[in-house]
């Protein structure tokens, strides 16, 4: 049932962008999830339909596409993927298999990427930290490989979207700067879940994981661990708005820690990335 009820949302939001291409004269945009649907319409703006394929809340490690799904790709102009493990390396090979004049721009190309973090996958080759988002850093550079892609596409609208970049660009090193001023470096971060990668490679901070491979671990393990990362001296803990946060907030209890709610997929991310600079500062 959740499985059906996920994909007729998806089939939902599908139906009422890329749908209404014939309707409103634009061209259909896809992208995989709401941060990169933020990038691109600080870019393209009203020009485009965006249409996201991953329904807000949910885990784009592990959720799955539909072959009903891919069908309503038809009109789409260009999907544009950070072709990470699980959900859109799959989707980018249905997408493939399926509508093979659709281009497909990875958005990630030129990113170095971190590995290690998370458990293993079938595309083992591939097995990289899919939060590419939580580096301000990664967005620009993001954000240049999906003007390029516009522009050449749409060559008349080029001087615009270059414009727009360049607002984007300047907001987004303006905060980056900012995050590096701030007393961060070398500090200490508790997760459940290894989110915040990126983030902590930029800026020198420690993110110690409580899941391992993708397992939280059992009361005997996390009794060792709470040591362990008593001795870390850590700032925070950080958690995420879906899911159980439990094992989060018996940490920061038992370690007398600030817990920090921070919502990492929604279009608000990158204020949620400067107020968990902010958190992290002033503990």
């Amino acid at each position: 049932m959740r499985t059906l009820a996920v994909v007729a949302c998806i089939l939902t939001v599908l139906l009422s962008g890329c749908g209404r291409k014939e309707e409103s004269g634009k061209p259909c945009v896809a992208v995989s999830s709401e941060p990169l649907a933020w990038l691109l319409r600080q870019i393209a703006g009203d020009d485009v339909e965006t249409v996201t394929l991953i329904p807000p809340g949910s885990n784009p490690e592990t959720y799955q596409p539909s072959v009903g799904t891919m069908k309503e790709l038809a009109n789409a102009s260009v999907f544009f993927t950070l072709n990470t493990p699980g959900f859109e390396k799959s989707l980018g090979n249905s997408i493939a298999g399926n509508f093979p004049d659709l281009p497909i721009t990875d958005v990630s190309e030129g990113i170095e990427k971190i590995y290690g973090t998370h458990a293993a996958t079938n595309e083992s080759e591939n097995g990289f930290d899919p939060h590419m988002l939580t580096s301000l850093r990664n967005c620009m550079m993001i954000g240049e490989t999906m003007t390029e892609t516009l522009s050449e596409m749409f060559p008349d609208k080029a001087a615009s979207y270059a414009g727009a970049y360049g607002k984007l660009r300047s907001r987004l090193s303006e905060l980056d700067s900012i995050i590096a001023t701030k007393d961060i470096k070398g500090k200490t971060i508790v997760v459940k879940h290894p989110v915040l990668t990126y983030f902590a490679r930029d800026y020198g901070i420690r993110q110690i994981a409580l899941e391992k491979e993708g397992k939280e671990p059992t009361p005997l393990q996390l009794s060792a661990q709470i040591e362990s990362i008593r001795n870390a001296s850590p700032s925070i803990v950080v958690t995420e708005p879906s899911g159980n946060n439990a094992l989060e907030t018996q940490v920061s209890e038992e370690l007398g820690i600030p817990m920090v709610e921070v919502n990492l997929s929604s279009d608000k991310w990158i204020d949620e990335l400067s107020r968990t600079a902010d958190e992290i500062d002033r503990n």
